[in-house]
C-alpha cells in the first residue's frame, strides 16, 4: 500500500453540521480494504451529478443513531454558514485508527471525491502487488500528468507511516525486554548460589542419605523441593504486583488487554522453566557426591 500526499490551494473542507469532530475522508474502502458492515461502498456511479451520498463508519453511526440502521439516513454538510446539501447514508464501515493505535476510532464518513471537491489536501491511496517503492516514481509522473496544479509533497507507505507511530512504543517493549532479561539472569544465578550454598551446608546429611540407600531422586527432590518452595513464593507475589501495575501499562497497549491470560501463563511459565534448571544444577550436583566424601566433609 502506497499514500502519495498532493497539495493544491483550496477553502477549507466544510465540515458535518453540529459536529466539528467528525473527519472526513475520501479514501475508498476497497483500497485500504476496510470492511463494509451494512449497506454498499462507494461506486464509481456516485459522480459529480448524482445524488450525494457517504459511507460513515461504526463510531459515527453508534453516536448519531444508536443501535438504529443509518442506511438510508441523511446529514447535512455545511461550509460556514452555508448548506451543501443532504447527503444520503448507504453504507457503514468498520471503524479504523485514525492519528495512533492508542486513540479511540474518531467518527469519520467517507464520500466520493466528485461530490466532495472542496478540499486542500489530497491524499492518494494506491494499493498494488509489487514493492511500492518501485511505483511511487511512475504514480507520480501520471499524477501531475493528470494535472499540472497539483504538486505531490511526498509518499510513503502504509506500513512505514504504522511503524513511525509506533516507534515511543517499541522503544518502551525493546527497554523492558532487556531489562526483563537482564532481571532474570540475575535472578537464576542468585537462586542457584543460595542452592548450592544450602546444599553444601546438608552435604553431611545428604551423604548419610545416600549411604543408607536413598536413590538419587529422592535427593534431587529435597534440593529442589527447598529450592521450588521459594520460586513460587516469589512468582504468587510477582504476579500480585504485575495485576496491580496493569492499570498504570494499559494506556501503552494495544490490541490485547492488560490482563491478558495467555500473556500472563507464559510469562509465569517461563519463569518456572528457569527457576527449576537453576535449582536443577546444584540439586544434581549434590544427589550424585560421594557418600564418603561427604561424611568427611566439614
Amino acid at each position: 500500500m502506497h499514500r502519495l500526499n498532493t497539495f493544491r490551494p483550496r477553502k477549507p473542507s466544510p465540515t458535518p453540521s453540529g459536529s466539528r469532530r467528525l473527519l472526513p475522508s475520501l479514501l475508498p474502502s476497497q483500497t485500504l480494504g476496510i470492511p463494509i458492515l451494512l449497506g454498499r461502498s462507494l461506486q464509481p456511479t456516485d459522480g459529480e451529478n448524482a445524488p450525494k451520498v457517504a459511507v460513515i463508519n461504526e463510531a459515527m453511526a453508534r453516536h448519531y443513531f444508536g443501535d438504529k440502521n443509518p442506511v438510508g439516513e441523511r446529514f447535512t454538510l455545511t461550509s460556514g454558514l452555508q448548506a451543501l446539501g443532504e447527503i444520503e447514508i448507504v453504507g457503514v464501515a468498520k471503524d479504523t485508527k485514525s492519528t495512533d493505535l492508542r486513540s479511540e476510532a474518531p467518527r469519520m464518513f467517507y464520500m466520493p471525491f466528485l461530490q466532495f471537491p472542496n478540499t486542500e489536501n489530497l491524499v492518494f491511496e494506491v494499493r498494488t502487488a509489487v514493492d511500492p517503492a518501485t511505483i511511487a516514481p511512475a504514480v507520480r509522473r501520471l499524477i501531475e500528468s493528470t494535472d499540472s496544479s497539483l504538486a505531490v509533497s511526498k509518499s510513503t507507505t502504509l506500513a512505514e507511516t504504522v511503524n513511525a507511530s509506533l516507534v515511543q512504543e517499541r522503544a518502551v517493549a525493546t527497554l523492558g525486554t532487556v531489562s526483563g532479561l537482564l532481571a532474570l539472569l540475575l535472578a537464576s544465578i542468585g537462586l542457584y548460589g543460595v542452592l548450592a550454598y544450602a546444599a553444601t551446608q546438608r552435604m553431611r546429611e545428604i551423604g548419610i542419605r545416600i549411604a543408607l540407600g536413598a536413590p538419587m531422586h529422592q535427593v534431587l527432590r529435597l534440593i529442589l523441593h527447598q529450592g521450588m518452595r521459594w520460586v513460587l513464593a516469589g512468582i504468587a507475589a510477582g504476579l500480585a504486583g504485575a495485576i496491580a501495575l496493569t492499570r498504570f501499562l494499559s494506556s501503552l497497549l494495544f490490541g490485547v488487554s492488560a490482563l491478558d491470560p495467555a500473556t500472563f501463563a507464559g510469562v509465569t511459565l517461563l519463569l518456572g522453566l528457569v527457576a527449576l534448571l537453576a535449582c536443577w544444577l546444584p540439586a544434581r550436583r549434590a544427589a550424585k557426591v560421594d557418600p564418603m566424601e561427604a561424611l568427611r566433609y566439614e
